[in-house]
């Protein structure tokens, strides 16, 4: 199974990890979460994974049109009635290796 590539394809740190991997010649799947928003389960794996105050992007233009409610939710409530319908408000580029350990490249980290 090749490793999984969620993100965003204009995003900047996505574009660095697909490059690097390309690089390194790493095959790997690519997973747009526009296109294919990941599962109420999958955000929840990565959430027990990670945590929510690394996984929401509070930087991005999502987060910035989202409405006063729609923050309260998903800082302080239920975090997974918003990232299914926001997905593009994920912070983290989701690496998922064969096993489906997740090892979450904030952004900027990139090797």
């Amino acid at each position: 199974m090749l490793p999984i590539i969620y993100g965003i394809s204009n995003c900047d740190t996505v574009r660095k990890a697909r490059k690097w991997l390309a690089d390194q010649g790493i095959e790997y799947q690519f997973v747009d979460v526009r296109d294919t928003p990941p599962t109420r389960e999958r955000i929840g794996d990565w959430i027990a994974s990670v945590g929510k105050d690394r996984l929401v992007n509070k930087r991005s233009t999502t987060w910035k049109n989202m409405d006063s409610a729609e923050r309260e939710e998903t800082e302080n409530g239920d975090t997974l009635s918003i990232l299914p319908i926001k997905a593009s408000n994920i912070n983290l580029l989701m690496y998922v290796t064969y096993r489906q350990r997740v090892n979450a490249l904030a952004t900027g980290s990139l090797p």
